[in-house]
């Protein structure tokens, strides 16, 4: 049998959770749509840090790091 989690674990494995999607949204936003190809064309290779997304992706315009509507949509549902 597993182990039991106390309310605290519980705590903060949700709330890890969500600020692993908050993150990760705000990193991928730069390489939405795109192929891995074009992201190694793009960045260079993997994408380990927050870039703005370019022109004529999904969310073009928004600055490094800034969250798009998937987690703003999230963080109303909570």
């Amino acid at each position: 049998m597993g182990e039991t989690m106390d309310s605290d674990d519980i705590f903060n494995h949700i709330v890890g959770g969500i600020a692993g999607a908050l993150i990760g949204d705000a990193m991928g936003a730069a390489t939405e749509g795109m192929t891995p190809e074009k992201i190694k064309a793009q960045f260079g290779g993997r994408v380990v840090t927050f870039f703005a997304p370019p022109e004529g992706t999904f969310a073009a315009g928004r600055k490094p790091g800034e969250l798009t509507d998937d987690s703003t949509q999230m963080l109303e549902m909570l």
